[in-house]
């Protein structure tokens, strides 16, 4: 692994089907005995359907009429949880397939993380404001609380009574202001992950005990294309995943123990690879034959043996 220096960007969608791993349950006992669920969304003629995949068995969470998509899942006990969007614009939250919107359409926005804690479901994301400027907030248990304009917030935890939220300044994809630096928020208070002298995307955050983890990426001169890699900093420290020969972004982070998982796509320029990331070394989800990424990971140990 090497270190590097941190960032944030706006979330462009692909109109293709786009795999996003989101619960690996760890083998611990060395047998081939995983639960894997997956959220995405699925192309069809006319839209595109947010689905969720447990081992590989679908589950519509939109009709296909509208384009939808799932950003993230959280599983509790029996209970599964999606953050997307329902239709282009408006924000929703899924529960065990049920779907409740978090906004009402008036204005863009997106739930692009969530996080449970006892009995509070805790949903980051983005709205628009009266001036076309997106603004970070997050929804507790449905109530809106807004963070900081020209951002989104890509990820929430908490740990305790303490809420983090990590986003990106949406503000540099207006030329004028770029670069910009990652962000993120505890309890409300913000502070800046790298400084503006760099640019990064900060995508995904994970507090274990005093540390805090960061997933993202940093990005190169052209916002748009190439020169992205892939980096997890742990407490400001930062940690290259990939390498310069291959364009690469982490979009979420996981730890478990003394081990670190990240997950996140790798691009040769020829094939986009879903991957993750245990403690640096790759693992290959998808062989490039289609465009795929892994944009969230969950570990928990597999207890039946």
């Amino acid at each position: 692994m090497i270190e590097t220096s941190m960032v944030g960007e706006k979330n462009i969608f692909y109109l293709t089907t786009q795999l996003i791993i989101l619960c690996l349950i760890l083998n611990c006992s060395g047998k081939d005995n995983v639960i894997v669920y997956v959220a995405g969304y699925e192309e069809n003629k006319n839209a595109c359907v947010a689905k969720i995949w447990k081992n590989g068995k679908p589950e519509n969470l939109s009709d296909g009429t509208k384009y939808a998509w799932a950003n993230s899942i959280y599983v509790s006990g029996t209970d599964v949880y999606v953050a997307g969007n329902a239709s282009e614009g408006v924000a929703q939250l899924w529960i065990n397939g049920v779907g409740k919107k978090l906004t009402n359409g008036e204005n863009y926005a997106g739930a692009k993380s969530v996080f449970v804690s006892g009995s509070d479901i805790l949903v980051a994301g983005f709205e628009s404001g009266s001036e076309n400027n997106d603004r970070a907030k997050y929804w507790k248990n449905g109530k809106s609380i807004t963070l900081s304009k020209g951002f989104e917030a890509n990820s929430i935890a908490t740990l305790g009574k303490d809420v983090y939220i990590v986003g990106s300044d949406v503000s540099f994809l207006h030329p004028v202001r770029f670069p910009s630096a990652a962000k993120m928020w505890k309890n409300g208070k913000d502070m800046n992950l790298t400084d503006e002298r760099d640019s990064a995307i900060a995508e995904s955050v994970f507090v274990s005990g005093n540390d805090v983890y960061v997933a993202g990426f940093v990005l190169g001169n052209n916002i748009f294309g190439g020169d992205r890699m892939a980096t997890y900093w742990k407490n400001g420290t930062a940690v290259q995943l990939s390498d310069e020969t291959r364009e690469s972004e982490a979009y979420s982070i996981f730890v478990f123990g003394d081990d670190v998982y990240v997950a996140g796509y790798e691009n040769d320029g020829k094939k986009m690879k879903a991957v993750y990331w245990k403690n640096g070394k790759a693992t290959y989800l998808t062989n490039g034959k289609h465009r795929a990424k892994a944009k969230s990971i969950y570990v928990i140990e597999n207890s039946r043996g």
